[in-house]
Formats: C-alpha cells, sequence, structure tokens
C-alpha cells in the first residue's frame, strides 16, 4: 500500500509539472525525507526529524497514514497540502477566494480539489503522548514570496516575510539541515488571518487534502470629514473626525492613525488607538468574527496661514494592512481680521482687534512605546527556582520632537523677522508723520505771520488764503499717515500674537518633555496565564533594563512578559503591540539515549524570544565506542576499549560536561567476579571531551582467576598465587560457550537537562585458552620428563600417577 502511494505521488508530481507549468513544484524536490517506518511511529527510525517549530519533539514528514497519539488512532495525513482559501469565515458566510480545481492526491488516491493552487509541506507530530499529533504545515522561505502574502494571504508581505520565524528542521539522527520553514500558521495570523487544518471537515468533497486558510481584508475608512460647525479659520482649531473598521483575527484591535497635512504650512499629526471588536461593518457581515470598528476621538489640527489644505489620513491596522483617504479644506482669515474696521481714505476710527495670542494647540501628540524586548525562558529540574530575564526598553521620539520643535522655532523665528520688518515699517510711518506735522507747523506759523503782517498804505491787508489749502492737505496726510500707523500697529499686534503662539507650544513641548522624562510602570510575568511576578520599572526614553523574576517551575508550558499591563499611565502609547512577549519554558527532561555503538541526545536550555524572532538554545551529549580490541577472542581471554563523550551548550559554551558516572553492563563476568555491571574509570576530560575505559583487572598467575585488586576479598583467592596486571580489559570464564555477546555502556549525568547516553557494542567468542595447549602421550611413572608441572597442574600430579599400576596391567 506505501509503496503503491509514493508512486502515485511521483506521477501526479510529473502531471502537475506538465499540465500546470506555474505549478510549485518544491514538495516534489524537498529534501526532507519521507518517514520510512510504515503506519506505526520509530523514534529511532532515520528519517525522524527534529525542528524548533516543535521543540523537543519528534516529527515526522508522513507518507500517508501513522498511528497518532494519544488513541492510537490511524488517520491519513498526506506528505503535500493545499489550502483551500475562503474570504472571510464559511460559517459567517465568506466564500471560496482564488481557488482553482485541480488533481491532487488524497487518501483515496488522486481526485480533482479545489484549492489555492500552491503545494505545502505536511509534518506530523509528537508521538510521546505529552500532546495529540497533529500537523505543522510548513514550505521552504525560499519558495514563498511577496505575490503568495498578497494573493493567497492578503496581506502587506514586507511585515509579513519581515516577521515570520523560520524553522529549521533536521534529521534527528544525523543533525543533517534542510533549510529554514515559514509555517503556515504563522504566515496566516502575520497577514491578519487564520490557517487551520479544517477541524470540521467543511472540505469534504471540495479539497480532501483537508487544509484551509481564511482571509480577511485591509481596514475600510467609511468617514473622514471636518467636524460639522469646525471653523476654517487662521489661528482656529480645525477638528477633524473618521471612522471605519478593521478586520484583524485573534482579537487583535489596536491601530494608528496619521494625518498629513500639505498646504501653505504642512505638518502631520498621528496617534495609536485601539477598535471596538464583536461589531459588524453591514457591508462585510462575512468578516463579522474579525471586525472592530474605530473612531477618531478628538483631532485637530490649527492653520497658520491661509489657503487650501489637502489632509491625507492613512489608517494601518495591527498587521501593517494600510488605506488612506485624502480631503481638502479651504482656510480663510479671521472673519474681523485685524485693523479691519471702517473708515475711508484719510478717515479715522479704525478699530484693532488682534487677540493676545494666535494658535498656541501644539501641532506634536507626544509619542511613548514601552516594549518588551526580549524574555528568555530557563531550563531548570522541575519544582525548583527558576530565573527569568525580562529586557524592556522605552522607544527615543527625542528626534521627532527636535524636528517638531526646529519646525516651531522656525515659524517664531520667521514671525519675529517679519515683525521687525512691521517695526521698520512703523518707525519710517511715525517718521514720515513727524515731517508732515513739522510741515504743517510750519505752514500754520507762516499763515500766521502773513495774517499778522499790517496792511499796506494803500490799506490792504496781505492774503494769506493760499496757506489754507496747504494746511488743509497736511492736515489730511497726518490723519492718512496716523491710520496707516494703527494699522501698523494692530499688524504688529497680530504678529505678537503669533509669537505667543509658537512661544506657548514651544512651552508646551517643554512641559511634555518634563513630564514624561521618566515613566515609572509594571512588568507582569505570568506562566500558563497564572501570575508569577510583578515588578516597577522606571524608564526614561532610548533606555533599556533587564528585570528578573525569580520564581518555581512546575511543569512545562509558556512564559509570558507583559509592560505597562494595566494601560494606566494617563497617555496612549503609540502601539501596545509590542507590549508583550511569549516564549516557551521548559524542565529538565533527564533524557537517555537509545543504544548505539554511536549515540547521541539534545534538550532545550534556553529559549529567547525578541521582538524581531525566536531562537531555541540546545545542549549536547553525545559517545561513542571506540578501539575495541580484539573483537573476537576465546574463552578465559579479555578486551578492552574506550568509550567517548562530548558535550557542548549553544547558550553557555563554556559549561562543562563531566560525567559523574560510567557504567557497563555485560553478558557474563569472570569465574572471581561477582557483578556483570562495572563502574568504568574516567581517563582523561578537558570539561567537553571525556573518555573512559574499564577499570584494571587482575589475574593469578597460576589459577588463572581475575580479581579487580591487588588485594582481593574474594574466598577464591589464594594469596600464594601471584596477580599479575591484566590491564583495563573485561575477562570471561574458561568455561564461557561460543557466541556473540553484546553489552552497554550508560554514561552520565550532564548539562542542565541531566542528559546521558547509552552505547552498545558487541564482541564474539570462539574457543577456549586451552587451544593453546599441545597434545603428547604421556607416562604415568614420569608425566612431566622435562621439568616440573605447569601452572595448572601444581597439586593435580596424582590424577595422572596413579594410574601407573593400572597403565602396566599390575591391576
Amino acid at each position: 500500500m506505501l509503496k503503491k502511494v509514493k508512486f502515485i505521488g511521483a506521477a501526479f508530481a510529473i502531471l502537475m509539472g506538465t499540465v500546470f507549468p506555474n505549478y510549485v513544484a518544491a514538495a516534489y524536490t524537498e529534501t526532507i525525507p519521507i518517514y520510512s517506518g510504515g503506519d506505526t511511529f520509530d523514534p529511532n527510525n532515520p528519517t525522524v526529524l527534529r525542528s524548533d517549530i516543535l521543540p523537543d519533539k519528534d516529527l515526522i514528514r508522513v507518507n500517508s497514514v501513522i498511528k497518532s497519539y494519544p488513541n492510537n488512532k490511524t488517520i491519513w495525513f498526506g506528505p503535500r497540502r493545499y489550502a483551500t482559501v475562503y474570504h472571510g469565515h464559511p460559517d459567517d458566510g465568506g466564500r471560496m477566494n482564488g481557488n482553482t480545481t485541480f488533481p491532487a492526491e488524497t487518501k483515496d488516491g488522486v481526485k480533482n480539489i479545489t484549492a489555492y493552487q500552491f503545494s505545502w509541506l505536511h509534518l506530523a507530530g509528537p508521538f510521546d503522548r505529552s500532546e495529540p499529533t497533529t500537523a505543522r504545515v510548513i514550505q521552504k522561505d525560499d519558495y514563498v514570496d511577496d505575490s503568495l502574502i498578497r494573493n493567497l494571504f492578503n496581506g502587506n508581505p514586507d511585515y509579513v516575510l519581515g516577521t515570520a520565524n523560520k524553522y529549521y528542521v533536521r534529521n534527528k539522527k544525523t543533525h543533517e539541515d534542510y533549510g529554514k520553514y515559514y509555517w503556515i500558521r504563522d504566515l496566516a495570523s502575520l497577514s491578519g488571518g487564520e490557517a487551520d487544518n479544517d477541524p470540521d471537515m467543511t472540505l469534504n468533497g471540495i479539497n480532501e487534502t483537508y487544509l484551509r486558510v481564511i482571509k480577511t481584508d485591509y481596514p475600510d475608512i467609511t468617514e473622514f470629514r471636518l467636524k460639522p460647525g469646525s471653523p476654517t479659520e487662521v489661528g482656529k482649531k480645525l477638528e477633524l473626525e473618521f471612522e471605519g473598521y478593521e478586520y484583524v483575527s485573534e482579537g487583535r484591535n489596536s491601530y494608528k492613525w496619521l494625518i498629513e497635512v500639505t498646504g501653505p504650512k504642512n505638518g502631520t499629526i498621528s496617534g495609536s488607538r485601539t477598535s471596538t471588536k464583536g461589531v459588524t461593518n453591514p457591508a462585510k457581515p462575512y468578516l463579522k468574527r474579525y471586525t472592530g470598528k474605530f473612531t477618531s476621538g478628538s483631532t485637530y489640527f490649527t492653520p497658520q496661514a491661509p489657503g487650501t489644505y489637502t489632509l491625507k489620513l492613512t489608517i494601518t491596522d495591527a498587521v501593517q494592512r494600510s488605506v488612506s483617504k485624502t480631503i481638502t479644506v479651504t482656510v480663510n482669515n479671521p472673519s474681523n481680521p485685524p485693523g479691519g474696521g471702517s473708515g475711508g481714505s484719510g478717515g479715522s476710527g479704525g478699530t484693532c482687534d488682534a487677540p493676545s495670542i494666535i494658535g498656541g494647540d501644539l501641532r506634536y501628540q507626544y509619542e511613548l512605546d514601552l516594549q518588551v524586548t526580549k524574555i528568555q525562558g530557563e531550563t531548570v529540574d522541575q519544582n525548583t527556582s527558576t530565573k527569568t530575564p525580562v529586557e524592556v526598553y522605552r522607544e527615543d521620539f527625542s528626534a521627532n520632537r527636535e524636528q517638531v520643535r526646529n519646525e516651531i522655532m522656525a515659524d517664531k523665528q520667521k514671525a519675529e523677522n517679519e515683525k521687525a520688518q512691521l517695526e521698520n515699517q512703523l518707525a519710517t510711518l511715525k517718521s514720515q508723520k513727524a515731517s508732515l506735522e513739522s510741515q504743517l507747523s510750519q505752514a500754520q506759523s507762516a499763515k500766521a505771520s502773513c495774517e499778522s503782517t499790517p496792511p499796506d498804505e494803500d490799506g490792504n491787508k496781505p492774503d494769506c488764503s493760499g496757506y489754507d489749502s496747504q494746511i488743509a492737505s497736511l492736515q489730511n496726510q497726518i490723519a492718512a499717515k496716523e491710520a496707516e500707523i494703527e494699522q501698523k500697529e494692530c499688524e504688529i499686534a497680530t504678529k505678537k500674537a503669533e509669537i505667543a503662539g509658537f512661544q506657548k507650544e514651544l512651552d508646551d513641548l517643554q512641559a511634555l518633555e518634563d513630564q514624561w522624562e521618566t515613566v515609572n510602570t509594571d512588568v507582569l510575568l505570568t506562566f500558563n496565564e497564572v501570575q508569577k511576578g510583578t515588578q516597577s520599572v522606571s524608564l526614561r526614553e532610548g533606555e533599556r533594563k533587564t528585570i528578573y523574576f525569580n520564581w518555581t517551575l512546575p511543569s512545562n508550558g509558556l512564559i509570558r512578559a507583559e509592560i505597562n499591563p494595566n494601560r494606566d499611565l494617563g497617555i496612549d502609547e503609540v502601539t501596545y503591540s509590542n507590549n508583550a512577549l511569549s516564549t516557551p519554558i521548559y524542565i529538565a527532561t533527564w533524557e537517555m539515549s537509545s543504544c548505539n555503538t554511536n549515540s547521541s541526545v539534545s534538550a532545550v536550555v534556553m529559549t529567547e524570544k525578541t521582538q524581531t524572532g525566536s531562537k531555541v538554545y540546545k545542549e549536547y551529549f553525545s559517545g561513542s565506542i571506540m578501539n575495541l580490541h580484539p573483537r573476537k577472542f576465546r574463552a578465559g581471554y579479555g578486551f578492552t576499549y574506550t568509550a567517548q563523550t562530548n558535550y557542548s551548550n549553544e547558550y553557555n559554551p563554556s559549561m562543562t560536561g563531566i560525567p559523574n558516572a560510567a557504567v557497563a553492563a555485560y553478558g557474563y563476568a569472570a569465574e572471581a567476579i561477582d557483578n556483570k555491571v562495572q563502574p568504568l574509570d574516567i581517563t582523561s576530560t578537558n570539561g567537553f571531551l571525556s573518555t573512559f575505559q574499564p577499570k584494571k583487572y587482575y589475574v593469578a598467575k597460576y589459577s588463572g582467576l581475575v580479581f579487580d585488586s591487588l588485594n582481593p576479598s574474594s574466598p577464591k583467592y589464594d594469596p600464594n598465587d601471584q596477580l599479575i596486571d591484566g590491564g583495563r580489559k573485561w575477562y570471561s570464564p574458561f568455561e564461557q560457550k561460543d557466541g556473540i555477546y553484546p553489552f552497554d555502556v550508560q554514561i552520565g549525568r550532564v548539562g542542565v537537562n541531566h542528559l546521558g547516553v547509552c552505547l552498545r557494542d558487541q564482541v564474539e567468542i570462539k574457543g577456549t585458552a586451552m587451544d593453546d595447549f599441545v597434545k603428547r602421550s604421556v607416562l604415568p611413572d614420569n608425566p612431566f620428563p622435562a621439568q616440573s608441572p605447569g601452572w595448572n597442574w601444581i597439586g593435580k600430579e596424582s590424577i595422572i600417577t596413579k594410574l601407573k599400576d593400572w597403565f602396566y596391567n599390575k591391576q
């Protein structure tokens, strides 16, 4: 059955590449091996995988069916899957979107399915009864590009691919690296949607690879306008309103807004808020379980010059999907402008309504962003203390404020320069008025002098009427100049009001900086959603601190750290999406490797999550049996070997791993040795690489008995039988039967996880020690003609000599 499925899969790959030239054939050229152990999981199978997508758990790339945990039920997974895409959840009326119909491998063979034509790899795991066997649907990072994020998930490619974790996949046994992979769940979530294994089986008859993606929309701005009744005059607040909907999954409801102002004077207004979930956009009911409604709150800007302004509103949701809407506004001078009044040419009576301040509303909304930038999960023994470091950071927005401050100071300086010009013009006007007044005084004096001249001899007074027109003209000029001076003084007063407004902005900006120079808030740590501690922290802009939580770890789980958990600072943060981080944390595994000539084991010592990704740090312990000699020998002889181990720690490379015990279990023991389980001696170590050998044994010169010391306590020891150094060997009894004899060596424990390795090898016994003796005829009256008896005949000569009478027929 399995071979047949593999054949169908190969044929299907050829078919897909031929019929659909744009078909992504990643699943068929993938280097990740298919599991070769049939429908039952074997942890020692050479195709078992490990990945940080499921740390410290076994995974396999299933061929078709496998017995899952915890109920040992045979279910179909399949090596390749295709996602049927819905726009909105099907339970809410979501419709299929972007799918085509094509042949694919299912549990019932190749069938037509309706899905998005892009293949995914399917890993199944775990298989250790700790949790149910489920799917991990992945694809190599090389095959996931911007167009896939846009078309399949409706996400922002820059954000999704810049944020999503890449998971390694390696061979558990050989550690061969198969590359980096994206998880479809992460890509869908970071695009604002969902991906699942279709638990409701709604894809029966549609897509029997049972993979589903639900995509959501970019935000909708339904309203952006001036607030009714808002004035559109220079120096007065221009109040704005906007509202709309966002559609990010998993209850994520934060969003950012930005209004870009272009016109006679440019600027920006920005902020962040949260939407209200649990509402429905009547235009998109199929997105109701994801919909959140947003409104603007109090939003305004104060124009400083008349003219037409373009206002561009941009809404960015929690997964960085942005939309914009633009309106235009015409701003006029005040309806009763400074110096406006009535009065004709040469007249007076104008009024100046210049206020004490114009503007003054700070064009900058104070920015505050607190972040948890790193959290680490330290592995320790169950129910012992662990220390969790949490790194927090306050974003530095001083450059933004400096830019705003420079803009305000530039506007203020410009106004001061204009005021200086007006004051120069006023001085000129006053000088001109003084000159006119001097001329008027001279004309009036001349007229008076003329009028005081006595009559001539004919009795005629001089004609002084010519001075009247001159005097009247000068009076009119002086009155006009006074009106100009009054107008100029009003313009100066207006300019002073503008300068006062700019100064107020600078003062308010400084006050905000003083107010928020230091922020005091809390950091909360939870384990599996249960609070484990809270600590206070104070942060200045750009400051980074690490705080530590000491607590007792009861089991594997998830730790989460959050800064400003109560959102009670009295100011909204720019975003709350970076206020929390989570990472898995594990108890020590105490794992022993499977028994092989070369064995290895690994476990997590530290997990780390940052705002840019996650890491899993492991420790590795491996061992091997070396220099086994001889592998084949006769009964009564021994063999020697070296067991070597190596320890390494990714998080703390200087941490040593010297095993505290090494024990060998043999299938036999020499006659005078009581126990088949014997400790080994450590013969060398540098802290990382350690070697072990059998301890020294000693052989009795004549009896051939083996002892483990020079002063044996065994009752079989004969003090008159000299002990000679037998070396670091394990000896067999003289009577040991021929055969293959495996032996195991267990070495440990080392590292944070108390790891151990089990090493297994074997030797062969063939023949006995007596095979070396020469057979010859022996006369009972002189059995040892050449020399005295050998060690094995001392005291036993009578066995032969007593046969003398029998031999010579004297009995």
